[in-house]
């Protein structure tokens, strides 16, 4: 054990790590948006799901000194629907704000591809008709810069075959706190 120990001490030591003046790094609670659609082969209305980003830190007690963004993952499931596909958007922006943000766009994508959660950033989905945009991490860590954290609408909106889908999008992120 006291072998363990000198050589934590040691790599420490070696990549100039104080832990008592260095921040402690924490999961965030991670915000989630859930859409139910409902669709008869066309076209579905835009659907708003309010996230409060505060959220983040509710099992955080200590001083917070920044928040980043590390994944941002989807799930769509299937509740009735055969050879099903999606077409469409998803948006953010902070409410009150006008400016709208698109962060992924789907386009014929089979449902099957997010039957289990999966990270945004998979490039296996690229294939499947599915893109991201690069600003999504950037933009949503400059929300968390905030004080207090800002509630988003994040709204999903397109077209998909004839079925019943819920598409859940979690953003998971780190906070730094200062010891």
């Amino acid at each position: 054990m006291l072998c363990v120990a000198t050589v934590v001490s040691l790599v420490l030591l070696m990549a100039g790590c104080d832990v008592g003046t260095n921040p402690l790094i924490f999961d965030g609670t991670p915000a989630e948006a859930t859409f139910e659609i409902t669709s008869v082969g066309s076209v579905f209305p835009p659907i708003t799901y309010i996230v409060d980003l505060q959220s983040v830190l509710s099992d955080i007690n200590d001083y917070v000194d920044s928040i980043k963004v590390y994944n941002i993952s989807m799930k769509i499931e299937n509740l009735g629907g055969t050879n099903s596909t999606i077409s469409g958007n998803l948006t953010i922006n902070k409410v009150g704000d006008p400016t709208i943000h698109q962060f992924v766009s789907l386009n014929g994508t089979p449902i099957s591809a997010f039957a289990t959660e999966k990270s945004i950033f998979d490039p296996s989905l690229a294939a499947s008709g599915f893109t991201y945009s690069p600003t999504v991490v950037p933009l949503l860590n400059g929300f968390l810069k905030d004080n207090p954290k800002p509630t988003v609408d994040v709204v999903a909106s397109g077209t998909s075959t004839a079925g019943h889908y819920i598409i859940h999008v979690k953003v998971y992120s780190q906070v730094f706190t200062t010891p």
